[in-house]
Parts: structure tokens; C-alpha cells; sequence
């Protein structure tokens, strides 16, 4: 939170799983601080693939590479959206 654009992002991901929304929450690693890293599903939907398309995070390949995400982080950059 205390990131640059922190509240902003957040705000965004609030937007995004309010109301009814079935959360999924798939952990496939736990960090060197003990944070889980997780896949987020919102009704079936990647929810870090929407946060990148709308430039509302950062794609951080130290979690793990991801070409989908690196592309959409890519994408919104260019197309200066967002953060």
C-alpha cells in the first residue's frame, strides 16, 4: 500500500470483486517473508491479468515469469494506461 499508486490499485481491485463475485484463491508458492503467491480467479477471471491490462500493478517476473502477464503489463505501459 505504501507503493507508488498503492491506494489507486486498490481501488481498482475493489471494483473488480464487489458484490457476488466467487473468489478463488490458488497458492503455488510461499516467499522468503512468508507471503503466500497466489493465483486470484474473480468468477473465472485471472485477476492479476486485469489488474495489468488496466496498468493498475506492475509485472514482477521475480515471482515468477509469466509471458500472459508480461505482455499485458507491456501493453498497458505503451498504450500509457493506468499507473
Amino acid at each position: 500500500m505504501e507503493q507508488e499508486y498503492g491506494h489507486e490499485a486498490q481501488e481498482v481491485l475493489l471494483e473488480l470483486i464487489v458484490g457476488d463475485m466467487e473468489l478463488k484463491i490458488d497458492v503455488y508458492k510461499i516467499d522468503r517473508h512468508n507471503r503466500c503467491i497466489a493465483d486470484v480467479y474473480c468468477n473465472d477471471v485471472l485477476v492479476q491479468e486485469m489488474v495489468l491490462s488496466l496498468g493498475a500493478a506492475w509485472y514482477a517476473p521475480h515471482f515468477g515469469e509469466n509471458a500472459v502477464f508480461e505482455e499485458r503489463h507491456r501493453i498497458a505501459k505503451a498504450s500509457r494506461v493506468g499507473l
